[in-house]
């Protein structure tokens, strides 16, 4: 059970925006390598059993199933760009390597 920690102002944006999280795994990636990289973002799940649930300080966090913390914490900051650009931040994973070895997209983790 991972312990989610918010700071006050990421706190103060999810309050005012539904209440609701979802921390999922994306792809990134170029033509040689990409990663499994934690994203978050407002809102609920559409398949809410392939996250695990947390609610903290009346924020409810989903987490996909498909994420590796690295320890105990899950951190989520707020930033912004000139004010107007707002975005939520979530540190606390693993970040996942994988290497295009042939044309034919096989994957190898090269992180293990």
């Amino acid at each position: 059970m991972a312990n989610i920690i918010i700071d006050l102002k990421a706190r103060e944006y999810i309050l005012q925006n539904g209440k609701t999280l979802i921390i999922e795994k994306i792809k990134s990636g170029g033509c040689w390598t990409s990663a499994a990289l934690p994203k978050v973002r407002l809102g609920e799940p559409e398949m809410k059993k392939d996250f695990d649930f947390y609610e903290t300080d009346s924020v409810k966090v989903y987490v996909s199933k498909n994420l590796k913390p690295k320890g105990n914490d899950i951190h989520i900051r707020f930033s912004s760009f000139l004010g107007i650009f707002k975005n939520l931040d979530v540190f606390g994973f693993e970040i996942i390597w994988v290497r295009l070895t042939s044309k034919l997209n096989v994957k190898s983790a090269i992180n293990k």
